[in-house]
């Protein structure tokens, strides 16, 4: 995640996964090119390419190409983590009061048992009780955008 503003009155971070977004374009514009090649040499079977293949690109790009912005306003105390896909837009809205802090949540896996990184934000329960960690994002990575997350969200609330 990238900040885009650091204000004391606003923080807003961003991720938009350009890498996977141009991958599976190209991907897709592959199938596409390789069906209507097909299609034009007069074989009806260039459409299953087209189809299947350019399909299955563009429903991957609606489902896991996903902008991703974290909002954190004083003026309104509110903090919001918008979500925008081919599919539609949603968002989250929490008072910024309930904001306690920022983590990394880490999980390990695959062949060779690497590490992979997301950050959260640690909730305070609204009718009190313990805090919560919220992952910001559903998709863990190995890059640092989860350690810069969490580093501006604990400057930022320090700076209160």
């Amino acid at each position: 995640m990238k900040t885009s503003r650091n204000t004391p009155q606003q923080l807003i971070l961003d991720h938009v996964p350009w890498f996977w977004a141009v991958a599976l374009v190209l991907f897709t514009l592959v199938f596409v090119a390789i069906g209507s090649s097909i299609l034009i040499g007069g074989e009806l079977f260039g459409l299953l390419f087209i189809f299947i293949g350019g399909g299955v690109g563009l429903i991957c790009i609606a489902v896991f190409v996903e902008r991703l912005q974290v909002v954190l306003n004083r003026d309104t105390n509110l903090l919001r983590i918008r979500r925008r896909t081919l599919l539609g837009y949603r968002e989250e809205t929490h008072a910024l009061d309930r904001l306690e802090r920022a983590v990394v949540q880490s999980s390990s896996g695959g062949q060779n048992n690497s590490k992979t990184y997301r950050p959260a934000l640690v909730l305070v329960p609204e009718r009190g009780g313990p805090a919560e960690a919220k992952p910001i994002t559903h998709v863990y990575s190995s890059g640092r955008g989860a350690d810069h997350a969490e580093r501006a969200i604990n400057d930022w609330l320090q700076a209160r």
